[in-house]
């Protein structure tokens, strides 16, 4: 390879006429790929402990109002969801959507680690919770958790879950939840998860 790129500099340094369609193929290699400029006016970071309740009044703006379980329901202001999503974040794995210029939050996704035997501990719990509506939403959960049976089929203890997503209704339609959704598969990988798991409970997700 150095005597051919020796050659070429000399030919083109001595002024000797080249060849432009092979000029331009080798010095191509030395020209810089220009990166697409990310026009997006959001960030996607991870979530610090200090986020987490302003996180948790997001939700309750632009998620719980509109999730279809918590909808029908009637469910939104609830200790005992609020008191779950602070441990689910907990873990260290949420990600949040900033704007770049003024920094104001605009959704999120709540990542955790899903295990086996979930659904048994939900359903236990699920029976001493006193209001009917969060109890019967609770045995749902546990419902779902268990069918899918992805333990056996994927032959592991533990998944990468992307448990709540959600952007502010001002937010939506602008490719953020997709955003969301990738860079939380990336960093499953990265966390060492082989199996990443995200249920759908409405016809948008």
């Amino acid at each position: 390879m150095t005597p051919i790129f020796g050659r070429l500099i000399s030919k083109i340094s001595s002024g000797v006429k080249q060849d432009s369609a092979k000029t331009c193929r080798y010095l191509a290699l030395f020209r810089k790929t220009k990166k697409k400029e990310n026009l997006s006016p959001y960030i996607i970071l991870r979530a610090t402990k200090d986020d987490h309740l302003k996180i948790l009044k997001l939700m309750h703006e632009c998620y719980f109002v509109d999730e279809p379980k918590c909808y029908s329901l009637g469910v939104n202001h609830n200790a005992i969801l609020d008191e779950q999503t602070m441990s689910s974040m907990s873990q260290g794995m949420t990600l949040v959507a900033r704007c770049k210029y003024d920094g104001s939050m605009v959704g999120g996704c709540i990542n955790m680690s899903a295990h086996s035997w979930d659904a048994d501990m939900t359903e236990k719990f699920a029976c001493s919770v006193r209001c009917p509506k969060v109890r019967q939403l609770l045995l749902f959960h546990a419902q779902s958790q268990r069918l899918p049976d992805v333990w056996k089929k994927y032959d592991v203890n533990k998944v990468f879950e992307m448990s709540m997503l959600f952007v502010h209704k001002l937010h939506r339609k602008r490719g953020l939840g997709y955003r969301l959704v990738a860079e939380s598969i990336d960093l499953g990988a990265d966390c060492g998860y082989k199996v990443v798991r995200c249920d759908a409970s409405n016809a948008f997700a």
